[in-house]
């Protein structure tokens, strides 16, 4: 691993123009090498899946207990600066009512979610979008992203969410707003 780290490494002294989707790796490479050009592109967010749902037509709850929250974690276990383990958890900790869906880009891994744990995935686009509007949080731990576009996309389905500081993370999260922003040791 170590040889195959510094020949990509090696890959950033090339004359060659760069094209990336966050601002951070941006900065990054324009820092690590000037003379290169390196241009930003802004992921977009397809409205026409990712949109709240219709309003709903079914009466309201009757007044007394609480629906339980409904808690969304997306991203492979085995993978560590996905901070999924850290997220289920940090959710196995909430005093509150709860029912957990975890969304897994792969369909197999090591990591043993609780037994009332729905994993799903991996999913498209509209599968996504879908699990994201019949949920109410998104709970998004990673420690490194490019663009860190979850959150986003769970914004534009009308969920919100609960995230460590990722790079860059405030170029579309305000703290208190729009979402919480948790410290990375803090479950």
């Amino acid at each position: 691993a170590t040889i195959e780290r510094m020949l990509a490494t090696q890959t950033y002294n090339l004359p060659v123009a760069y094209i990336t989707e966050a601002s951070w790796i941006k900065d990054f490479l324009g820092q690590l090498n000037p003379d290169n050009s390196c241009q930003l592109v802004r992921n977009g967010i397809d409205k026409e899946i990712f949109s709240p749902a219709p309003p709903s037509t079914e009466a309201a709850p009757e007044a007394g207990a609480a629906p339980p929250l409904k808690v969304l974690i997306e991203g492979h276990p085995d993978i560590p600066n996905k901070g999924v383990i850290e997220a289920v958890e940090a959710v196995g900790q909430m005093s509150a009512d709860y029912e957990l869906t975890c969304i897994m880009p792969a369909s197999s891994c090591e990591f043993k979610f609780p037994g009332d744990a729905k994993v799903i995935g991996p999913l498209d686009f509209q599968g996504m979008a879908d699990a994201y509007r019949s949920n109410d949080v998104l709970v998004k731990l990673s420690r490194v992203e490019g663009m860190f576009g979850p959150p986003l996309e769970a914004f534009h389905c009308g969920a919100t969410a609960v995230v460590a500081p990722v790079t860059r993370h405030e170029e579309y999260i305000a703290h208190g707003v729009n979402a919480i922003v948790v410290d990375w040791d803090d479950p």
